[in-house]
Protein backbone atom coordinates (compact mmCIF):
# COMPACT_ATOMS: atom_id res chain seq x y z
CA UNK A 1 0.00 0.00 0.00
CA UNK A 2 1.23 3.46 -0.87
CA UNK A 3 -0.04 6.83 0.27
CA UNK A 4 1.30 9.77 -1.68
CA UNK A 5 0.73 13.51 -1.43
CA UNK A 6 1.79 16.64 -3.29
CA UNK A 7 2.57 19.99 -1.75
CA UNK A 8 3.88 21.00 1.65
CA UNK A 9 3.32 19.37 4.96
CA UNK A 10 0.43 21.11 6.72
CA UNK A 11 -0.23 18.93 9.79
CA UNK A 12 0.91 15.73 11.41
CA UNK A 13 -1.26 13.68 13.73
CA UNK A 14 -1.13 10.12 15.05
CA UNK A 15 1.30 7.38 14.23
CA UNK A 16 1.23 3.98 12.59
CA UNK A 17 4.31 1.72 12.47
CA UNK A 18 6.42 4.68 13.49
CA UNK A 19 5.12 6.95 10.70
CA UNK A 20 2.90 9.99 11.06
CA UNK A 21 -0.28 10.41 9.08
CA UNK A 22 0.07 13.61 7.02
CA UNK A 23 -3.10 15.56 6.41
CA UNK A 24 -3.86 18.38 3.99
CA UNK A 25 -6.27 20.54 5.93
CA UNK A 26 -6.99 23.00 3.11
CA UNK A 27 -8.69 20.51 0.80
CA UNK A 28 -11.68 18.51 2.11
CA UNK A 29 -11.20 15.97 -0.66
CA UNK A 30 -7.96 14.12 0.06
CA UNK A 31 -5.21 14.50 -2.49
CA UNK A 32 -3.65 11.35 -1.09
CA UNK A 33 -4.26 8.19 -3.03
CA UNK A 34 -4.10 4.72 -1.53
CA UNK A 35 -4.02 1.32 -3.17
CA UNK A 36 -4.52 -1.85 -1.19
CA UNK A 37 -3.45 -5.41 -1.83
CA UNK A 38 -6.56 -6.04 -3.95
CA UNK A 39 -5.35 -3.49 -6.51
CA UNK A 40 -8.19 -0.99 -6.12
CA UNK A 41 -8.67 2.42 -4.61
CA UNK A 42 -6.63 4.88 -6.65
CA UNK A 43 -5.44 5.94 -10.06
CA UNK A 44 -1.82 6.72 -9.16
CA UNK A 45 0.81 4.47 -7.66
CA UNK A 46 4.26 5.66 -6.68
CA UNK A 47 3.60 8.94 -8.50
CA UNK A 48 3.04 7.18 -11.81
CA UNK A 49 0.00 5.67 -13.48
CA UNK A 50 0.03 2.01 -14.57
CA UNK A 51 -0.73 3.13 -18.11
CA UNK A 52 2.74 4.63 -18.41
CA UNK A 53 4.80 1.83 -16.92
CA UNK A 54 7.46 0.68 -19.34
CA UNK A 55 9.98 -2.11 -19.14
CA UNK A 56 12.99 -3.24 -21.22
CA UNK A 57 12.23 -5.98 -23.70
CA UNK A 58 14.37 -9.05 -24.03
CA UNK A 59 15.73 -7.62 -27.25
CA UNK A 60 18.75 -5.42 -26.59
CA UNK A 61 18.47 -1.78 -27.57
CA UNK A 62 14.66 -1.43 -27.60
CA UNK A 63 11.93 -0.60 -25.15
CA UNK A 64 8.39 -1.99 -25.11
CA UNK A 65 5.21 -1.16 -23.28
CA UNK A 66 4.51 -3.33 -20.24
CA UNK A 67 1.69 -5.80 -20.94
CA UNK A 68 -1.29 -6.41 -18.67
CA UNK A 69 0.43 -9.48 -17.28
CA UNK A 70 3.27 -7.24 -16.11
CA UNK A 71 1.19 -4.35 -14.75
CA UNK A 72 -1.89 -4.73 -12.56
CA UNK A 73 -4.52 -2.07 -13.20
CA UNK A 74 -5.26 -0.07 -10.08
CA UNK A 75 -8.15 2.05 -11.34
CA UNK A 76 -11.14 2.54 -9.11
CA UNK A 77 -13.12 -0.09 -11.04
CA UNK A 78 -10.26 -2.50 -11.66
CA UNK A 79 -10.44 -5.97 -10.17
CA UNK A 80 -8.12 -7.93 -12.44
CA UNK A 81 -5.25 -7.57 -14.86
CA UNK A 82 -6.43 -9.78 -17.67
CA UNK A 83 -6.01 -9.18 -21.37
CA UNK A 84 -9.14 -7.01 -21.50
CA UNK A 85 -7.06 -4.20 -19.96
CA UNK A 86 -4.70 -4.08 -22.93
CA UNK A 87 -6.47 -1.10 -24.48
CA UNK A 88 -5.69 0.95 -21.37
CA UNK A 89 -1.92 0.60 -21.68
CA UNK A 90 -0.39 2.49 -24.61
CA UNK A 91 2.92 4.03 -25.57
CA UNK A 92 4.68 5.32 -28.64
CA UNK A 93 7.65 3.08 -29.35
CA UNK A 94 10.63 4.17 -31.43
CA UNK A 95 13.83 2.37 -32.24
CA UNK A 96 15.58 4.30 -29.47
CA UNK A 97 13.17 4.77 -26.58
CA UNK A 98 9.61 4.52 -25.36
CA UNK A 99 7.60 7.69 -24.86
CA UNK A 100 4.73 7.72 -22.40
CA UNK A 101 1.49 9.23 -23.71
CA UNK A 102 1.22 13.01 -23.23
CA UNK A 103 -2.13 12.80 -21.47
CA UNK A 104 -0.70 10.79 -18.57
CA UNK A 105 1.01 12.19 -15.51
CA UNK A 106 4.18 10.14 -15.77
CA UNK A 107 7.19 9.91 -18.00
CA UNK A 108 7.62 6.17 -17.53
CA UNK A 109 8.31 3.83 -14.64
CA UNK A 110 11.96 3.64 -13.57
CA UNK A 111 13.58 0.24 -13.56
CA UNK A 112 13.49 -1.20 -10.06
CA UNK A 113 10.25 0.61 -9.15
CA UNK A 114 7.20 -1.46 -8.33
CA UNK A 115 3.83 -1.06 -10.03
CA UNK A 116 1.95 -2.32 -6.96
CA UNK A 117 2.84 0.64 -4.73
CA UNK A 118 5.53 -1.07 -2.71
CA UNK A 119 8.85 0.60 -2.00
CA UNK A 120 12.13 -0.64 -3.41
CA UNK A 121 12.96 -2.61 -0.26
CA UNK A 122 9.86 -4.73 -0.76
CA UNK A 123 7.73 -3.05 1.93
CA UNK A 124 4.93 -0.53 1.82
CA UNK A 125 5.61 3.18 1.99
CA UNK A 126 4.05 6.52 2.85
CA UNK A 127 5.55 9.26 0.69
CA UNK A 128 5.89 12.45 2.72
CA UNK A 129 7.57 14.66 0.12
CA UNK A 130 7.76 14.35 -3.67
CA UNK A 131 10.86 16.43 -4.16
CA UNK A 132 10.47 17.08 -7.87
CA UNK A 133 7.46 19.24 -6.93
CA UNK A 134 9.67 21.40 -4.67
CA UNK A 135 13.05 21.76 -6.39
CA UNK A 136 11.88 24.50 -8.76
CA UNK A 137 9.93 26.49 -6.17
CA UNK A 138 11.12 29.04 -3.59
CA UNK A 139 11.55 26.05 -1.26
CA UNK A 140 14.89 25.24 -2.92
CA UNK A 141 17.93 27.37 -3.76
CA UNK A 142 20.44 26.19 -6.36
CA UNK A 143 24.05 27.39 -6.58
CA UNK A 144 27.12 26.20 -8.44
CA UNK A 145 30.53 25.60 -6.87
CA UNK A 146 31.50 29.20 -7.61
CA UNK A 147 28.62 30.32 -5.35
CA UNK A 148 26.65 31.67 -8.32
CA UNK A 149 22.88 31.19 -8.18
CA UNK A 150 21.32 28.93 -10.80
CA UNK A 151 17.64 29.51 -11.64
CA UNK A 152 15.34 26.72 -12.70
CA UNK A 153 14.70 25.94 -16.36
CA UNK A 154 18.05 27.23 -17.52
CA UNK A 155 19.03 26.37 -21.08
CA UNK A 156 21.20 23.31 -21.71
CA UNK A 157 24.16 25.49 -22.64
CA UNK A 158 23.98 27.90 -19.67
CA UNK A 159 27.47 28.31 -18.24
CA UNK A 160 26.14 28.78 -14.69
CA UNK A 161 24.71 25.26 -14.65
CA UNK A 162 21.38 23.62 -15.41
CA UNK A 163 18.34 22.77 -13.28
CA UNK A 164 15.24 21.77 -15.26
CA UNK A 165 12.05 19.82 -14.67
CA UNK A 166 11.16 17.09 -17.14
CA UNK A 167 8.08 18.05 -19.14
CA UNK A 168 6.40 17.32 -22.43
CA UNK A 169 8.05 20.47 -23.78
CA UNK A 170 11.45 19.49 -22.38
CA UNK A 171 11.68 15.70 -22.01
CA UNK A 172 14.76 13.83 -20.88
CA UNK A 173 15.75 10.29 -21.87
CA UNK A 174 17.49 7.81 -19.54
CA UNK A 175 17.85 4.07 -20.17
CA UNK A 176 16.01 4.70 -23.46
CA UNK A 177 12.88 5.82 -21.56
CA UNK A 178 11.66 9.38 -22.09
CA UNK A 179 10.56 11.23 -18.95
CA UNK A 180 8.10 14.09 -19.20
CA UNK A 181 7.31 14.39 -15.47
CA UNK A 182 8.28 13.04 -12.02
CA UNK A 183 11.92 13.89 -12.72
CA UNK A 184 14.41 16.75 -13.02
CA UNK A 185 17.90 17.20 -14.42
CA UNK A 186 20.99 18.94 -13.04
CA UNK A 187 24.24 19.82 -14.80
CA UNK A 188 27.31 21.55 -13.25
CA UNK A 189 28.62 24.94 -14.28
CA UNK A 190 30.96 25.08 -17.25
CA UNK A 191 32.49 28.50 -16.55
CA UNK A 192 34.47 29.60 -13.52
CA UNK A 193 36.71 27.51 -11.32
CA UNK A 194 34.33 24.84 -10.06
CA UNK A 195 32.31 22.21 -11.85
CA UNK A 196 29.46 21.28 -9.55
CA UNK A 197 25.93 22.30 -8.56
CA UNK A 198 23.81 21.78 -5.45
CA UNK A 199 20.29 22.51 -4.24
CA UNK A 200 19.29 23.20 -0.63
CA UNK A 201 15.79 23.46 0.78
CA UNK A 202 14.71 26.46 2.80
CA UNK A 203 14.23 26.30 6.55
CA UNK A 204 11.00 24.68 7.72
CA UNK A 205 10.01 23.09 4.41
CA UNK A 206 11.04 19.48 5.17
CA UNK A 207 10.02 17.89 8.49
CA UNK A 208 10.72 14.19 9.02
CA UNK A 209 8.23 11.78 10.56
CA UNK A 210 10.88 9.89 12.56
CA UNK A 211 11.20 6.79 10.36
CA UNK A 212 12.21 8.13 6.97
CA UNK A 213 14.39 7.36 3.99
CA UNK A 214 15.36 9.40 0.92
CA UNK A 215 14.98 7.48 -2.35
CA UNK A 216 15.51 8.24 -6.02
CA UNK A 217 16.68 6.70 -9.27
CA UNK A 218 19.64 8.44 -10.87
CA UNK A 219 21.53 8.15 -14.12
CA UNK A 220 23.15 10.07 -16.94
CA UNK A 221 20.85 11.47 -19.58
CA UNK A 222 21.13 9.48 -22.79
CA UNK A 223 23.19 11.13 -25.53
CA UNK A 224 25.95 12.54 -23.31
CA UNK A 225 28.83 10.02 -23.49
CA UNK A 226 31.12 12.26 -21.42
CA UNK A 227 28.82 12.27 -18.39
CA UNK A 228 30.78 11.31 -15.25
CA UNK A 229 29.73 12.69 -11.86
CA UNK A 230 29.63 12.09 -8.14
CA UNK A 231 26.13 12.43 -6.70
CA UNK A 232 25.87 13.43 -3.05
CA UNK A 233 22.80 13.60 -0.80
CA UNK A 234 23.12 15.16 2.67
CA UNK A 235 20.51 15.74 5.37
CA UNK A 236 21.39 18.08 8.28
CA UNK A 237 19.38 18.97 11.34
CA UNK A 238 18.12 22.53 11.18
CA UNK A 239 18.67 22.83 14.93
CA UNK A 240 22.23 21.45 14.78
CA UNK A 241 23.92 21.42 11.34
CA UNK A 242 26.79 19.36 12.76
CA UNK A 243 24.41 16.39 12.96
CA UNK A 244 23.94 15.00 9.47
CA UNK A 245 23.60 11.92 7.31
CA UNK A 246 25.24 11.77 3.88
CA UNK A 247 26.15 9.37 1.11
CA UNK A 248 27.51 9.59 -2.42
CA UNK A 249 27.43 7.58 -5.62
CA UNK A 250 29.49 7.55 -8.84
CA UNK A 251 27.43 7.82 -12.03
CA UNK A 252 28.88 7.45 -15.53
CA UNK A 253 27.45 7.38 -19.03
CA UNK A 254 28.93 3.93 -19.64
CA UNK A 255 27.09 2.39 -16.68
CA UNK A 256 24.90 -0.47 -17.84
CA UNK A 257 21.81 1.17 -16.36
CA UNK A 258 20.66 3.82 -13.93
CA UNK A 259 20.73 3.02 -10.23
CA UNK A 260 18.37 3.25 -7.28
CA UNK A 261 19.75 5.13 -4.28
CA UNK A 262 18.58 5.61 -0.72
CA UNK A 263 19.74 7.45 2.39
CA UNK A 264 18.34 6.30 5.73
CA UNK A 265 17.19 9.21 7.90
CA UNK A 266 15.25 7.46 10.67
CA UNK A 267 17.95 7.95 13.31
CA UNK A 268 17.60 11.72 12.93
CA UNK A 269 14.14 11.57 14.51
CA UNK A 270 11.01 13.64 13.83
CA UNK A 271 12.87 16.88 13.08
CA UNK A 272 13.18 19.62 10.49
CA UNK A 273 16.10 19.07 8.11
CA UNK A 274 18.06 20.89 5.41
CA UNK A 275 18.42 18.51 2.46
CA UNK A 276 21.21 19.06 -0.05
CA UNK A 277 21.19 17.42 -3.50
CA UNK A 278 24.55 17.86 -5.24
CA UNK A 279 26.59 16.64 -8.19
CA UNK A 280 30.25 17.23 -9.07
CA UNK A 281 31.66 16.51 -12.51
CA UNK A 282 35.01 14.83 -13.05
CA UNK A 283 36.35 15.90 -16.44
CA UNK A 284 33.50 17.11 -18.64
CA UNK A 285 30.84 19.22 -16.89
CA UNK A 286 29.26 20.24 -20.19
CA UNK A 287 28.34 16.58 -20.77
CA UNK A 288 27.36 15.74 -17.20
CA UNK A 289 23.56 15.87 -17.29
CA UNK A 290 22.26 13.88 -14.31
CA UNK A 291 18.59 12.85 -14.15
CA UNK A 292 16.81 12.44 -10.78
CA UNK A 293 13.71 10.26 -11.18
CA UNK A 294 10.98 10.23 -8.52
CA UNK A 295 13.14 11.74 -5.74
CA UNK A 296 11.22 11.50 -2.49
CA UNK A 297 11.28 11.21 1.28
CA UNK A 298 9.14 8.30 2.45
CA UNK A 299 8.32 6.20 5.47
CA UNK A 300 9.01 2.64 4.22
CA UNK A 301 7.26 0.71 7.02
CA UNK A 302 3.79 2.18 6.58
Amino acid sequence: MTLRRSGWLLAMAGTLSGCFWLLELEDPSPDVIASDASGGGGDEVGGMTPETATAPSATSGTMTTATPSDVTSVGADATSNDASDASDITAVVTSDFTTAPDETSSGGLPAGESTDGSSEDGGNAFVSFELETLVCTPSFTWTNTDAVGVPCDTADGDGRGVVALASSERPFVMDRVEYTSDAFVTRPNTVGFGQGISGLNQSGTLVLTGNDVFRARIGCVDGYPGCDVTVRVTARLESDPLVSRTDDWRVRADDEESQSINLTLNDLGAVAIRLELAIDAFDNPAQSFLLWVDPRIECPDF
